[in-house]
């Protein structure tokens, strides 16, 4: 089984339910771990929902959401090395290198992410009538970050952030 559709089946259980891979990519994702900047090979995953990275590691694994709503905008580019994307989030970024375009449907790839972006941008107040759920959802986004930052995936001041992000929401 190649490394991305490795990758693919050890993210399924860390998907919400009914929520489905539209898209893929594999390559090399650049961030921070624990100050530090590091490079992780993995995948990054076009859901119907969110982006996400997700990579194993030899005792257990990375993985970064990004839901549409937070996504301000996307870089790509290609070199002799690969194809690369760098998208910024509610102040993050996330960038990956070395995406195979051989291997990798990049184009589909970014035609998703840039459709679910552009749809979770609808004008102001469209999804924000009292019986949207809005105020439910954002409260469920903040329990499922607590989640995280109790499993160490989040730094206290990574969700303090995100959480301030939501808040400012309601």
């Amino acid at each position: 089984m190649a490394k991305a559709e490795k990758n693919l089946e050890q993210l399924q259980p860390h998907l919400e339910t009914g929520e489905t891979v539209e898209a893929h990519v594999e390559g090399s994702y650049e961030t921070k771990v624990m100050g530090t900047e590091s490079v992780r090979k993995g995948i990054l995953a076009a859901t119907d929902r969110r982006m996400l990275f997700y990579a194993k590691k030899f005792t257990g694994y990375d993985l970064e959401s990004f839901p549409y709503g937070n996504i301000s905008s996307i870089e790509q580019g290609k070199n002799f090395m690969g194809g690369t994307l760098k998208f910024f989030a509610s102040g993050n970024t996330a960038s990956m290198k070395w995406i195979d375009v051989r291997k990798s449907n990049l184009g589909e790839f970014l035609t998703i992410v840039q459709r679910h972006v552009n749809t979770s941008r609808s004008p102001a107040g469209a999804n924000n009538t009292p019986d949207s759920g809005v105020h439910v959802d954002i409260a469920d986004q903040i329990r499922k970050l607590s989640d995280l930052k109790a499993e160490g995936i989040l730094s206290e001041e990574e969700f303090l952030a995100k959480k301030t992000d939501l808040l400012k929401r309601l």
